[in-house]
């Protein structure tokens, strides 16, 4: 398959995932990660401390429940991407590793692991793999 017959399937899959979780997607989900460090500002050199952590919204997104009990997120790489501000799978991954935690409905749940769906090496669906903070402590 020639490059751009490559980049044409990718961009499809990138297209369906995204149409696919805007229709079956309700949910929104909130990242929790660590602020950059910011260049001293007015507001710290009065004083007050900038903010450590800043809230990442997805949307729209699809939260399944998994037999053993965690949940599952699915995300159109579109979507995530975009959000993040980072252009691929190994720069969402490394983003994501600092994640306190992500929010879903009521619940701060931390994040297991992240797969990237790839199609012709191009990411087009985020699966986020969560569970809550002590299941390890009730199992």
């Amino acid at each position: 398959m020639s490059a751009p017959e490559n980049a044409t399937g990718a961009a499809g899959a990138r297209a369906a995932a995204t149409a696919a979780t805007a229709a079956l997607g309700r949910a929104t989900a909130l990242v929790r990660l660590p602020s950059p460090p910011l260049a001293a500002t007015l507001e710290e050199e009065l004083g007050l401390p900038s903010p450590e952590f800043h809230d990442i919204a997805l949307t729209p997104c699809v939260v399944r429940q998994r037999s053993n009990g965690s949940r599952e997120l699915l995300v159109s790489a579109a979507t995530l991407e975009a959000a993040l501000g980072v252009g691929d799978a190994d720069a969402a991954k490394l983003t994501l590793q600092g994640a306190a935690f992500v929010q879903v409905g009521g619940d701060a749940l931390l994040l297991r692991e992240l797969q990237a769906l790839q199609v012709h090496g191009r990411a087009y669906l985020y699966r986020l793999f969560l569970r809550e903070a002590n299941a390890e402590v009730r199992a």
